[in-house]
Protein backbone atom coordinates (compact mmCIF):
# COMPACT_ATOMS: atom_id res chain seq x y z
CA UNK A 1 0.00 0.00 0.00
CA UNK A 2 0.76 3.64 -0.82
CA UNK A 3 -1.53 5.51 1.23
CA UNK A 4 -2.28 5.00 4.86
CA UNK A 5 -5.68 7.13 6.13
CA UNK A 6 -5.49 6.51 9.71
CA UNK A 7 -8.51 8.16 12.17
CA UNK A 8 -7.34 9.05 14.81
CA UNK A 9 -5.46 10.87 14.68
CA UNK A 10 -6.74 11.52 11.28
CA UNK A 11 -3.52 11.65 8.77
CA UNK A 12 -2.68 10.12 5.66
CA UNK A 13 0.51 8.63 5.98
CA UNK A 14 2.53 8.26 1.95
CA UNK A 15 4.08 5.26 2.24
CA UNK A 16 7.98 5.74 0.57
CA UNK A 17 9.16 2.27 0.36
CA UNK A 18 12.46 2.17 1.94
CA UNK A 19 12.61 4.71 3.73
CA UNK A 20 11.80 3.79 7.25
CA UNK A 21 7.79 3.06 7.02
CA UNK A 22 7.06 0.07 8.42
CA UNK A 23 8.76 1.71 11.82
CA UNK A 24 6.44 4.50 10.96
CA UNK A 25 3.71 2.10 10.75
CA UNK A 26 4.17 -0.06 13.58
CA UNK A 27 5.48 2.84 16.05
CA UNK A 28 2.67 5.57 15.53
CA UNK A 29 -0.13 3.05 14.71
CA UNK A 30 -0.23 -0.44 15.87
CA UNK A 31 -0.06 -1.72 12.28
CA UNK A 32 -1.29 -1.48 8.48
CA UNK A 33 -4.44 -3.03 9.58
CA UNK A 34 -5.55 -0.05 11.64
CA UNK A 35 -5.94 2.19 8.98
CA UNK A 36 -9.30 3.89 8.21
CA UNK A 37 -8.45 3.36 4.01
CA UNK A 38 -5.81 2.16 2.09
CA UNK A 39 -4.63 2.78 -1.55
CA UNK A 40 -2.18 0.35 -3.44
CA UNK A 41 -2.29 2.14 -6.81
CA UNK A 42 -1.25 4.81 -6.42
CA UNK A 43 -5.34 6.79 -6.10
CA UNK A 44 -5.71 9.73 -4.04
CA UNK A 45 -8.90 9.26 -1.99
CA UNK A 46 -11.51 12.49 -1.64
CA UNK A 47 -11.51 11.32 2.00
CA UNK A 48 -7.76 12.11 2.05
CA UNK A 49 -8.24 15.64 1.70
CA UNK A 50 -7.76 17.92 4.60
CA UNK A 51 -6.09 15.47 6.52
CA UNK A 52 -2.39 16.13 7.81
CA UNK A 53 0.06 14.11 5.33
CA UNK A 54 3.19 13.34 5.81
CA UNK A 55 6.11 10.85 4.56
CA UNK A 56 10.05 9.90 5.20
CA UNK A 57 12.54 10.38 2.47
CA UNK A 58 15.99 9.12 1.82
CA UNK A 59 19.00 10.02 0.01
CA UNK A 60 18.11 8.33 -3.22
CA UNK A 61 21.21 6.50 -3.99
CA UNK A 62 21.44 5.01 -0.71
CA UNK A 63 18.07 4.05 -1.33
CA UNK A 64 18.79 2.22 -4.80
CA UNK A 65 21.02 0.22 -3.07
CA UNK A 66 19.14 -0.84 -0.23
CA UNK A 67 15.96 -1.92 -2.80
CA UNK A 68 18.93 -4.37 -4.95
CA UNK A 69 19.96 -5.58 -1.77
CA UNK A 70 16.68 -6.54 -1.24
CA UNK A 71 15.37 -7.70 -4.08
CA UNK A 72 18.50 -9.85 -4.58
CA UNK A 73 17.05 -12.22 -1.64
CA UNK A 74 13.48 -11.50 -2.39
CA UNK A 75 10.84 -14.20 -2.96
CA UNK A 76 10.00 -15.12 -6.73
CA UNK A 77 6.71 -17.18 -7.94
CA UNK A 78 8.29 -18.06 -11.34
CA UNK A 79 11.00 -19.52 -13.40
CA UNK A 80 11.36 -15.92 -15.39
CA UNK A 81 11.34 -14.27 -11.83
CA UNK A 82 13.65 -16.20 -10.23
CA UNK A 83 16.45 -15.97 -13.66
CA UNK A 84 15.78 -12.45 -13.43
CA UNK A 85 16.77 -12.35 -9.95
CA UNK A 86 19.68 -14.29 -9.87
CA UNK A 87 20.96 -11.85 -12.45
CA UNK A 88 19.86 -8.50 -10.75
CA UNK A 89 22.50 -6.15 -11.04
CA UNK A 90 22.28 -1.90 -10.44
CA UNK A 91 22.11 -1.89 -14.43
CA UNK A 92 19.17 -3.72 -14.48
CA UNK A 93 18.02 -2.16 -11.76
CA UNK A 94 17.64 0.97 -13.74
CA UNK A 95 16.47 -0.85 -16.65
CA UNK A 96 13.48 -1.41 -14.32
CA UNK A 97 13.24 2.24 -13.25
CA UNK A 98 12.90 3.80 -16.62
CA UNK A 99 10.41 0.69 -18.11
CA UNK A 100 7.16 2.19 -17.73
CA UNK A 101 5.51 -0.53 -19.59
CA UNK A 102 5.92 -2.25 -15.91
CA UNK A 103 3.51 -1.66 -13.50
CA UNK A 104 4.17 -0.30 -9.75
CA UNK A 105 3.02 -2.45 -7.29
CA UNK A 106 0.17 -5.11 -7.62
CA UNK A 107 1.62 -9.01 -7.53
CA UNK A 108 4.49 -10.15 -8.76
CA UNK A 109 8.49 -9.56 -8.19
CA UNK A 110 8.79 -7.06 -11.32
CA UNK A 111 6.23 -4.70 -10.42
CA UNK A 112 7.13 -4.80 -6.38
CA UNK A 113 10.75 -4.07 -7.70
CA UNK A 114 9.26 -1.30 -9.00
CA UNK A 115 7.68 -0.17 -6.51
CA UNK A 116 10.12 -0.16 -4.39
CA UNK A 117 13.04 1.49 -6.99
CA UNK A 118 11.06 4.24 -8.71
CA UNK A 119 12.12 7.92 -7.75
CA UNK A 120 10.01 9.16 -4.81
CA UNK A 121 9.11 12.36 -6.47
CA UNK A 122 7.03 9.77 -9.23
CA UNK A 123 3.27 10.86 -9.62
CA UNK A 124 2.55 6.85 -7.71
CA UNK A 125 3.59 9.09 -4.28
CA UNK A 126 2.09 12.34 -4.87
CA UNK A 127 5.09 13.12 -2.32
CA UNK A 128 3.85 17.03 -3.37
CA UNK A 129 0.90 16.84 -1.19
CA UNK A 130 2.91 16.27 2.02
CA UNK A 131 3.08 18.60 4.51
CA UNK A 132 5.60 17.27 6.60
CA UNK A 133 8.84 15.85 4.99
CA UNK A 134 11.24 13.60 7.72
CA UNK A 135 14.33 12.00 6.91
CA UNK A 136 15.25 8.21 7.21
CA UNK A 137 18.89 10.08 7.89
CA UNK A 138 17.66 12.11 11.00
CA UNK A 139 15.09 9.01 11.39
CA UNK A 140 14.69 9.54 15.26
CA UNK A 141 14.13 13.04 15.30
CA UNK A 142 11.44 13.70 12.64
CA UNK A 143 9.30 10.31 13.77
CA UNK A 144 9.68 12.49 17.16
CA UNK A 145 8.09 15.92 15.73
CA UNK A 146 5.76 13.91 13.56
CA UNK A 147 4.51 11.88 16.77
CA UNK A 148 4.36 15.24 18.64
CA UNK A 149 1.95 17.13 15.63
CA UNK A 150 -0.27 14.01 15.68
CA UNK A 151 -0.62 14.10 19.49
CA UNK A 152 1.22 11.03 19.66
CA UNK A 153 3.33 10.39 23.37
CA UNK A 154 6.25 7.90 21.92
CA UNK A 155 8.64 6.69 24.71
CA UNK A 156 10.86 4.72 21.94
CA UNK A 157 11.50 5.38 18.49
CA UNK A 158 11.14 1.73 16.52
CA UNK A 159 13.78 0.39 14.19
CA UNK A 160 11.71 -2.23 11.85
CA UNK A 161 14.60 -4.24 9.45
CA UNK A 162 17.12 -1.88 10.90
CA UNK A 163 20.46 -2.95 9.02
CA UNK A 164 24.47 -1.65 9.30
CA UNK A 165 24.37 1.84 7.61
CA UNK A 166 26.02 1.18 4.24
CA UNK A 167 28.72 3.00 2.21
CA UNK A 168 26.35 3.54 -1.29
CA UNK A 169 29.08 4.98 -3.08
CA UNK A 170 31.63 1.62 -4.34
CA UNK A 171 28.30 0.66 -5.76
CA UNK A 172 28.37 2.99 -8.62
CA UNK A 173 30.74 2.90 -11.64
CA UNK A 174 30.94 6.57 -12.99
CA UNK A 175 28.98 5.76 -15.53
CA UNK A 176 25.92 4.23 -13.30
CA UNK A 177 26.32 7.36 -11.09
CA UNK A 178 26.08 9.55 -14.11
CA UNK A 179 22.91 7.04 -15.27
CA UNK A 180 21.40 7.37 -11.52
CA UNK A 181 21.59 11.35 -10.89
CA UNK A 182 19.71 11.34 -14.46
CA UNK A 183 17.13 8.83 -13.55
CA UNK A 184 16.83 10.55 -9.78
CA UNK A 185 17.23 14.18 -10.74
CA UNK A 186 14.00 14.95 -9.54
CA UNK A 187 14.39 13.53 -6.12
CA UNK A 188 18.13 15.19 -5.51
CA UNK A 189 16.46 18.43 -6.82
CA UNK A 190 13.52 18.24 -4.79
CA UNK A 191 14.91 16.29 -1.31
CA UNK A 192 18.42 18.78 -1.82
CA UNK A 193 20.32 14.83 -2.06
CA UNK A 194 23.59 14.68 -3.44
CA UNK A 195 26.00 11.97 -4.44
CA UNK A 196 28.46 12.25 -1.13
Amino acid sequence: MSFFFFDPPGCVFIRIRKAGSTSVIRGLFGDKSNARRESSDGTWYPEFDGRFVFAFVRNPFSRMISCLQMFRGYKTRTLEEQRFKESLTLDRLMDVIEDEKLPIGGDGYMAKLRLHAVPMTHPFYCIDRAEYIGRFERFEQDYREVARLLGIRVWSVPHERKSAPMDYRPWFSAAQRRRAERLLAADLDRFGYRFE
